[in-house]
């Protein structure tokens, strides 16, 4: 165990990564062996700092990088800035289930509108995820057993007592002619236990 860390936390990428290969885990997380810079990971980031720039001021990405192209075609499949707490945005978070703790990575998390009209509303949690392409996109019956909905969904129905939440991973394919797949599925707690 890595001496530096006083508590385990867990993601849902180590433990995607562990049911891939148990050594592969080992190596990054035990013995602290880092994967070289991943441009599609870089990527990943530029786009999310891009939505930031939209969520928080209604900064509409225009740069010309591919990061912003991607950012962009991610917008109309998202709450409008104006319904988005600030501090709901990029959430990092801490959530102990069953004795284990866990880190998890918020893209973006609408635990209620503002509007007090909208009666039939569920809380939300959205996740940005670039591809090459959508044949690699959760299909909608899959993220009832994905391990990072499943740990998602657990922590928005544990924070607002709702007895159902949704859940939106935006797909959208790494081209200067992005396509955006959104995938919803909605998630009780009888059926993530």
């Amino acid at each position: 165990m890595n001496p530096e860390v006083e508590e385990w936390s867990f993601s849902a990428t180590q433990i995607s990564t562990f049911e891939l290969c148990p050594r592969k885990w080992a190596w990054r997380y035990i013995d602290n062996v880092k994967s070289p810079p991943n441009k599609y990971a870089q990527l990943g980031i530029e786009t999310h700092g891009h939505l930031e720039g939209w969520l928080f001021s209604s900064t509409v990405p225009s740069d010309g990088s591919l990061g912003a192209a991607l950012a962009k075609a991610l917008i109309p499949f998202l709450p409008p800035p104006q319904l988005v707490s600030p501090e709901n945005v990029e959430k990092d978070q801490y959530y102990t289930l069953c004795g284990v703790r866990f880190i998890l990575k918020v893209d973006l998390f609408v635990p209620k509108l503002q509007d007090p009209t909208d009666l039939q509303f569920r809380p939300r949690i959205f996740d940005h995820k670039t591809c090459g392409n959508f044949d690699w996109s959760l299909k909608t019956e899959e993220m009832q057993d994905d391990v990072q909905a499943s740990l998602y969904a657990s922590w928005g129905l544990h924070l607002t007592l709702a007895p159902e939440i949704d859940l939106q991973w935006n797909y959208v394919t790494r081209d200067r002619r992005p396509r955006v797949h959104p995938v919803t599925s909605r998630l009780r707690g009888r059926s993530i236990q």
